[in-house]
């Protein structure tokens, strides 16, 4: 298993998950170690409990679409290359640049791999409906 963090996702059996831009393998893997979890590509009528993205280039635009999707506890991974000062990508602070202002708080840390590291965003308190 490359992926030792699952259990700390707080997802649960039931729940629906979406995923951005994963790794070849993830979601299979993260369905055999969460098992009755649904997948929701793209969102859907019903609000997703969890996001878990790696994101590309835009991140204030990536926040921008992912927000709407989540339920009011729900919460978004985004997972970055730990060092990310010394990699081309996203860094934490263009992350928190990004969400701030648009009503999302980050409450966690977790690291995916060797490589990797999220941060999870949540719908800041005051604002959930």
């Amino acid at each position: 298993m490359e992926y030792d963090f699952p259990r700390k996702l707080g997802l649960k059996a039931g729940q629906r998950v979406s995923l951005v831009n994963p790794p070849q393998g993830f979601g299979e893997e993260l369905a055999q170690i969460v098992p009755g979890i649904a997948f929701a590509n793209g969102g859907g009528p019903e609000p997703v409990h969890m996001v878990v993205a790696w994101p590309e280039r835009d991140v204030p635009a990536m926040f921008r679409q992912l927000l709407p999707i989540i339920s009011p506890d729900g919460a978004i991974w985004v997972v970055i290359p730990k060092k990310a000062g010394k990699c081309p990508g996203p860094s934490f602070q263009c992350l928190l640049d990004a969400a701030l202002p648009i009503g999302l708080v980050d409450n966690k840390t977790l690291s995916f791999s060797t490589t990797e590291y999220g941060i999870r965003f949540v719908i800041r308190r005051e604002l959930r409906k």
